[in-house]
């Protein structure tokens, strides 16, 4: 039979060191996760803003649109 081999120093270390390298790990795939949905999320912040403040000037807008059309109707040649 084969007898376990006597070890010349104790796994804790190792074990320890190779858990901190995991725990390093995963900490920066979560940042980097976050981070990444973060700027997403801010960029569909920015485009909703936008498009809110848009929407607010959306009726002076037309109307400005209405106006400049009854202007260019009276003032095309051959109406006078």
């Amino acid at each position: 039979m084969d007898e376990i081999p006597i070890l010349s120093q104790s796994p804790r270390a190792r074990v320890r060191q190779i858990a901190a390298h995991q725990l390093r790990a995963h900490r920066t795939l979560v940042k980097a996760a976050d981070e990444e949905n973060r700027k997403n999320l801010e960029d569909d912040l920015r485009e909703l803003s936008a498009k809110q403040s848009l929407a607010k000037s959306l009726a002076a807008v037309i109307a400005l649109l209405v106006r400049m059309k009854k202007k260019a109707a009276l003032e095309k040649p051959g109406r006078a």
